[in-house]
């Protein structure tokens, strides 16, 4: 539920980054988020360090989810979790 009260939210902070060209606008609009080549502006990237930084546990523990556990179909993150739907991920 929190999820989806939060994808009016995300949505909208996707199209700007789109607009902006960090990521590619024709792949959000087939819903896949994928970074262009286009650099951070300097502040935004020395910001995200830093935080990153400050939260090196959380960094490393979101790291090793991303890298070692899988996302999709039964047992995976979503179904594991609770907090997504599973079943029709396409495996």
């Amino acid at each position: 539920m929190v999820f989806e009260r939060m994808r009016p939210i995300q949505d909208a902070s996707l199209q700007t980054l789109a607009q902006k060209q960090l990521f590619d606008l024709a792949c959000l609009e087939d819903g896949v988020v994928r970074s262009t080549a286009a650099p951070l502006p300097e502040n935004t990237a020395e910001r995200i360090e830093r935080a990153n930084e400050g939260e090196s546990e959380l960094m490393e523990f979101l790291n090793v989810l991303a890298r070692d556990y899988p996302l999709l179909g039964p047992d995976g993150l979503k179904d594991r979790s609770g907090l997504m739907e599973y079943r029709y991920d396409a495996l």
